[in-house]
């Protein structure tokens, strides 16, 4: 399974129509763990320039 960072770079380099999907559930244990993955997800994608591959929804 890619991790985040080739999971970028493979919709970056062959994907000019579909966009990513990346969810993020937040658990009973922390949700405020959900909340730092989300922003280092943020992060990434702005230091790949990549945020028009992204679908954003909150649930």
């Amino acid at each position: 399974m890619p991790d985040l960072k080739e999971y970028l770079v493979a919709g970056i380099e062959t994907n000019f129509t579909t966009r990513l999907v990346f969810e993020i559930q937040p658990t009973e244990i922390s949700k405020e763990r959900a909340k730092i993955i989300a922003t280092k997800f943020v992060e990434m994608v702005n230091e790949f320039d990549a945020p028009d591959l992204l679908f954003e929804t909150m649930w």
